[in-house]
């Protein structure tokens, strides 16, 4: 059996250990709550737009990534993020498949004498409504991604080039 003044002992400690507890809870919460007010968001990319046949300076060449015959420029901007770093983009429609548009920039890009090296790709199968193929050269990184609403034969393509620094 516990004598009174071990049971006392026995509280106290308890006590102190919940007060503890207590005072690194409130602690805790009050420094977490001052590092989130202090969080601002982000600021924006600035994002430049161009007309559909202005070129855009640093996106690839005609020789270095020749467009599908038959698709039309409908957007063409170049995108900078706070930090300095840029996107060149080219949104193209074209009155060719996913299929279609997927399989022209396969073959162009893993042609020998281009330059480029496929990094990661995704084919369209017949019911698959988006294709994408990443690549690189030396002079930057190539996201292509070609995608449709609905089942026609008609396809968007984004064509949107990282240049190294």
């Amino acid at each position: 059996m516990i004598s009174n003044s071990g049971l006392k002992k026995i509280i106290g400690c308890i006590i102190a250990v919940v007060v503890i507890l207590v005072f690194l809870f409130f602690f805790k919460f009050n420094v977490d709550r001052d590092s989130v007010s202090d969080l601002s968001p982000s600021p924006a990319n600035k994002v430049e737009e161009f007309s559909a046949d202005d070129s855009l300076s640093g996106f690839p060449t005609e020789q270095d990534l020749p467009l599908p015959e038959g698709s039309v420029v409908i957007r063409n901007y170049r995108a900078t993020s706070p930090q300095g770093r840029i996107q060149l983009t080219k949104i193209l429609e074209s009155s060719k498949s996913i299929r279609e548009n997927f399989d022209y920039f396969r073959n162009f890009l893993t042609d020998t004498e281009t330059n480029w090296e496929i990094l990661v790709e995704e084919s369209a199968e017949d019911n698959f409504s988006s294709a994408y193929i990443l690549a690189k050269n030396k002079n930057g990184l190539l996201n292509i991604g070609i995608s449709s609403d609905s089942n026609d034969s008609k396809s968007t393509i984004d064509l949107s080039f990282l240049p190294n620094n």
